[in-house]
């Protein structure tokens, strides 16, 4: 009996596997293929999606920038005491932002008063002017329905912005709306963005 036992001998007659070496039924060993199929138009299945999707995202993108595109204009105060017509929201549009920035040529602070009105201007229209400490604000017109805004005293320098002091939104506006402002000094400005829903 030898030292060590054949554990293989005692598991019966069959000899030991030889799936590596045998001839018929061996496995299949070849090399994965790295290419990937290619379609009709010359590109892949997945990158033919990506390009349908990616054109198909750009569209969306571009028509919704497009439908909502902002505007940004300005007013610059060239009088004081005078009441100026410093913007008009066509029906549809929104006022996103109103700043008033405050810079004029005697260093001094500043009263700017704003007003909406839902009427169009008219050449007729006369104002009457209220004098408020020193400074003007508009106490009645002939012809136009106006509504104050905001009435602020600003410093020399300060700057705000509407949405900072009015609750007040004018988004979507189901008519047109015509914003004028008086200023105390020459120099102050405005800044406003319009868009579009």
């Amino acid at each position: 009996m030898p030292i060590i036992k054949d554990k293989y001998g005692a598991k019966g007659a069959q000899t030991r596997s030889k799936f590596l070496t045998r001839k018929i039924n061996r496995a299949i060993i070849e090399p994965v293929a790295t290419q990937t199929p290619i379609t009709a138009t010359g590109s892949t299945t997945q990158q033919t999606q990506e390009a349908v999707t990616k054109n198909y995202r750009s569209k969306e993108i571009s028509k919704d920038t497009s439908s909502k595109r902002s505007t940004i204009g300005h007013y610059n105060f060239i009088s004081a005491d005078t009441a100026v017509e410093i913007l008009k929201l066509n029906k549809g549009q929104s006022l996103l932002d109103l700043v008033i920035h405050n810079y004029n040529s005697i260093s001094s602070r500043g009263f700017i008063s704003i007003y909406w009105s839902p009427t169009p201007p008219d050449p007729n229209n006369t104002f009457t002017f209220l004098l408020e400490g020193f400074a003007s604000i508009i106490a009645s017109t002939s012809e136009l329905e106006l509504v104050r805004l905001i009435a602020i005293d600003f410093p020399y320098l300060g700057t705000t912005s509407i949405k900072d002091i009015v609750s007040t939104n004018f988004n979507n506006v189901s008519k047109d709306i015509y914003f004028y402002a008086v200023s105390q000094n020459i120099g102050p400005s405005i800044t406003y963005t319009i868009g579009k829903n």
